[in-house]
């Protein structure tokens, strides 16, 4: 199990021990009420998804990623694997 780090839509830092999945899915509500969300999500223990479980997920200091890789990533970028 690796540690891994990706930003969230809004530009969020985020640190994961499992390899986190990109989700994206709409809700309708009635024919005028749509919410839609874009988030990463991790594989939990019990096998069920969950967004920023509690020991899976931990949220940054900006400009954490740049010093760790040597360069930013975006929500459009794959998770990154940190290597010893």
């Amino acid at each position: 199990m690796g540690t891994w780090i990706c930003v969230d839509k809004v530009g969020q830092e985020l640190l994961f021990n499992k390899m986190p999945v990109r989700i994206e899915f709409s809700l309708s509500f009635s024919s005028s009420l749509t919410y839609s969300l874009e988030t990463w999500y991790v594989d939990s223990v019990d096998g069920k998804f969950g967004k920023h479980e509690a020991g899976v997920a931990s949220f940054l200091p900006k400009g954490s990623i740049i010093k760790l890789i040597g360069r930013n990533l975006t929500y459009k970028d794959d998770p990154v694997e940190l290597t010893t």
